[in-house]
């Protein structure tokens, strides 16, 4: 054995004026292509504690854009340059992008409130300091929109399978990239923010800084495409239901609390709220929102209690008028948007498919 070492040896190495050298080869270093899962965080920005957005880039070099990111839904779309109604955005111009891929297919969208029109590509997608390649997304040609803050709409919803657009979400590529550290993201709205301190968001994990985690309670989804769960009951202490084993969407694109259409007006009717403006946005007196009673939200076991400043705004153009955060819906579930989300840390789970509300620090 030994002397098969020996010949190995001598076979490697050289004997120069009684010095040994050994020969090194140079070894170009492999690129890592899939880089160590990471945490992202984005700061959002407020208006008005109606809407939430934050900043993402999109191409190569990158372009900015200011977009919402919406739990209620699964697209990104952002305005294309060729836009007829993006007056005031930050547009996308996909031939100053070398990564930009045309998948030469239509894209149509509706929201409940809203709409969008555009085409599809694919492009290099940076949020929150993580890179995603090769994201799906549509550049948009119309769409009504023109009154937010914001240019486009990051849907954080799960992909559909056999979607009318056939993209998969921002979140599905994160992990199947293994871009994340956990397949979680989570959310902390700022109530009583300004532009420039509207909360934030956080890909792979959260903030303990902002919350407890020992309070965290999970919720199991109910449905494999949407952040969808049962409600026990929505109730007030006064013993007035307004609904028994109900299913809610948690959705950060939606301002309002809003359910089906009967439910939502017993409520109306109890606080004795108005639509002074017949367009299906009710108000309050303000000087009565201390006599409203608190909204009781019983899911998964634990109560989850508005008071009545959490489902009111002060914000109101009409003197001694304060507008009532819930509004109705064609639908047969709830809605639970900022209104409700701003009161707890939320955290999406992707991998368990659960959805948890945590207290705020």
């Amino acid at each position: 054995m030994g002397y098969k070492i020996f010949l190995f040896l001598c076979m490697v190495v050289f004997f120069v004026n009684g010095e040994i050298r050994v020969p090194l080869k140079k070894r170009e270093a492999k690129r890592d292509t899939n880089p160590a899962p990471k945490t992202g965080r984005v700061n959002l920005k407020n208006l008005r504690n109606e809407e939430y957005w934050g900043a993402i880039s999109l191409g190569t070099p990158p372009q900015h854009f200011e977009v919402m990111f919406d739990t209620g839904s699964h697209l990104l779309w952002i305005p294309s340059h060729r836009c007829t109604t993006c007056d005031n955005k930050d547009m996308f111009y996909e031939e100053k992008s070398t990564t930009y891929v045309n998948l030469n297919r239509s894209v149509d969208i509706n929201y409940y409130i809203g709409y969008m029109n555009g085409f599809a590509g694919r492009d290099t997608l940076s949020v929150g300091g993580i890179t995603v390649q090769n994201q799906g997304f549509a550049a948009a040609l119309e769409g009504a929109f023109q009154d937010n803050l914001f240019d486009g709409i990051m849907g954080m919803s799960f992909t559909e399978e056999n979607s009318y657009d056939n993209l998969t979400t921002v979140i599905d590529n994160m992990v199947k990239q293994n871009l994340l550290e956990r397949q979680i993201f989570s959310f902390h709205m700022n109530r009583n923010g300004t532009s420039d301190a509207g909360g934030e968001m956080v890909l792979g994990g959260w903030n303990e800084d902002l919350f407890d985690p020992n309070t965290l309670h999970y919720i199991p989804l109910t449905d494999s495409h949407f952040w969808k769960f049962k409600v026990q009951s929505i109730h007030m202490d006064d013993g007035d239901w307004f609904c028994k084993n109900c299913l809610a969407i948690a959705d950060t694109g939606t301002t309002m609390i809003t359910g089906p259409i009967n439910q939502i007006e017993r409520i109306f009717k109890k606080f004795q709220a108005e639509d002074l403006d017949n367009n299906g946005v009710y108000f309050v007196k303000c000087d009565k929102i201390p006599e409203l009673p608190d909204i009781k939200f019983v899911i998964n076991g634990r109560d989850y209690v508005l008071r009545s400043t959490d489902y009111t705004f002060q914000n109101s153009t009409i003197p001694g008028y304060c507008m009532l955060g819930m509004s109705p819906n064609e639908d047969t579930e709830w809605v639970l948007g900022n209104v409700f989300l701003v009161k707890y840390y939320s955290v999406f789970d992707m991998e368990n498919k659960r959805i948890g509300f945590g207290t705020l620090k």
